[in-house]
């Protein structure tokens, strides 16, 4: 896609990371950063919970994903965490070999009392494919190029039709919680193998 990015080892929600969207003006893909963590329009300030993750199979009618559907970005990244939820290790999860990848999201701009704007995401999960199924029950919605077009470009029933598992080879490992679980350690150190 021609973007790059500053290296992150790990965002936290709240934090900006970087969001690709369709300009409003001339349609064309724009990078742009933003908060993880989707602030509605009917937000009275940001001290709401965050919004992070937006289930697939629940954003239609949804008070807050509902609202923002046609708001649709890329999230990229080399690869996310996700703890167990049966003993809330933390493992590192990416494709094989590991690259730069695309995740579905939604975004809002929102405005505070004094005019300020911000913009803000939240990441699209589904059901877990065999990589995760071990450890956790829901992944965020990786996109291969096909489906990174139909997600930004088509009406949403259409674009609803690539919220699925990755079908892609992937990889994990476990990392050292007192890193990840800290997001001030934001260096490589955090996507070490723990033994």
């Amino acid at each position: 896609m021609g973007h790059s990015f500053p290296a992150h080892f790990n965002i936290a929600p709240t934090a900006s990371a970087p969001i690709i969207r369709l300009d409003a003006q001339t349609n064309e893909q724009e990078c742009v950063l933003a908060r993880w963590g989707l602030v509605p329009s009917w937000a009275k300030s940001l001290k709401i919970p965050p919004f992070f993750n937006a289930r697939a199979d629940k954003l239609n009618g949804n008070k807050v994903f509902g609202a923002v559907i046609d708001q649709r970005c890329l999230v990229p990244m080399t690869g996310f965490y996700e703890w167990s939820e049966h003993d809330k290790q933390p493992y590192y999860i990416h494709l094989a070999p590991e690259r730069l990848f695309y995740v579905a999201g939604l975004w809002n701009r929102w405005q505070d009392d004094s005019g300020n704007l911000i913009d803000s995401f939240s990441v699209i999960t589904t059901r877990s494919n065999k990589t995760l199924a071990d450890i956790h029950h829901r992944m965020p919605v990786i996109l291969d190029a096909g489906a990174q077009d139909k997600w930004l470009n088509e009406p949403i029933e259409a674009a609803n039709e690539v919220l699925l598992p990755s079908l892609a080879e992937m990889d994990k490992h476990k990392v050292q919680a007192k890193f990840v679980n800290n997001a001030r350690n934001n260096t490589a150190q955090c996507l070490e193998v723990f033994r």
